[in-house]
């Protein structure tokens, strides 16, 4: 991809990031790790964990797109310059010519 001058997002979530959040407590005041112990159902525990990382993704993933998204128009627009850039000049040729030719001939 071409490069935009566009900046990276500065948040971009590690794993490391990730398991340091599943330590935090939830809305009812109890860490998950705490839940784990107390509930048999580890599928509880997923569920959170699941929840949190759709979470930073949900955050991460609109600048993503942006970016993606600029890139790409960028790139298309470069490409369409190139290529009606000449037709456009042609077309100005054309209508300065017939313009002459009208003139002389009237």
């Amino acid at each position: 991809m071409a490069a935009s001058g566009r900046v990276a997002p500065r948040f971009v979530p590690t794993l490391t990031e990730v398991v340091r959040v599943a330590a935090r407590p939830d809305k009812t005041g109890r860490s998950p790790l705490a839940a784990q112990r107390d509930v048999a159902d580890i599928g509880l525990l997923v569920e959170w964990v699941q929840a949190e990382v759709d979470e930073a993704l949900k955050r991460s993933l609109h600048d993503l797109i942006a970016n993606a998204l600029v890139e790409q128009v960028d790139v298309v627009s470069a490409r369409l310059r190139q290529e009606i850039g000449p037709l456009v000049r042609q077309a100005v040729v054309d209508a300065v010519a017939n313009d002459a030719a009208s003139r002389e001939a009237g």
